[in-house]
């Protein structure tokens, strides 16, 4: 009866949104990274807590050494040139220091590390400390406008998105191997796997 009641002790997590401690919300999804983990509640809203290494958290923090220790509310996301509320977001995938989020439009937000273009924005591989906006992708030598996207999924450091017509993208990875299923090299922005599979 004494381990029975052991058994039942749980420690509560309590949430902190706009610096104040609120009641858990109710969970839908949750995914853990190296040192940082997302929380996605029932009504659209993404919790992040542990460690900012390469501003993994996604609160637009300028302190990679700070420790989040209680789940906190990503408020805002990053586009072009704006910082816009968040939109309810309905998935969340994270790697080894990089999150991806989609929202219930159908658009993709990436924030964390950025090395080998694992956040998908081109060129610019520069660590985000918010979920910024992904905007194109690209289908051979074409660059295109990204399409309405169903799921997402992360590697340790890569990525990879799901169009409504069933294309998949890859992004990122460090160029040795060959898992985004294309071919050897590295990938900086979304890009169409035309896949032959063995079988």
């Amino acid at each position: 009866k004494k381990s029975q009641e052991k058994r039942k002790k749980t420690t509560k997590i309590t949430f902190v949104e706009d610096d104040s401690k609120k009641s858990i919300p109710k969970i839908k999804e949750i995914a853990a990274g190296n040192s940082y983990s997302l929380i996605l509640s029932e009504n659209g809203d993404v919790y992040s807590f542990g460690q900012n290494d390469s501003f993994a958290l996604g609160l637009g923090l300028s302190d990679t050494n700070t420790i989040q220790d209680i789940p906190k509310k990503i408020t805002h996301i990053k586009k072009s040139v704006t910082i816009d509320p968040i939109p309810k977001i309905k998935k969340i995938a994270t790697g080894d220091k990089h999150s991806l989020l989609l929202s219930e439009a159908g658009k993709v937000y990436s924030f964390g590390q950025g090395f080998f273009g694992r956040l998908g924005h081109g060129s610019d591989t520069a660590n985000k400390n918010r979920p910024t906006l992904i905007y194109g992708v690209r289908n051979g030598n074409t660059e295109e406008p990204i399409p309405f996207i169903t799921d997402i999924g992360t590697g340790y450091n890569h990525s990879f998105i799901i169009s409504d017509t069933g294309k998949v993208y890859g992004f990122g990875g460090d160029g040795t191997d060959n898992r985004l299923g294309i071919k050897k090299g590295t990938y900086n922005k979304p890009t169409y796997a035309s896949y032959s599979i063995n079988t």
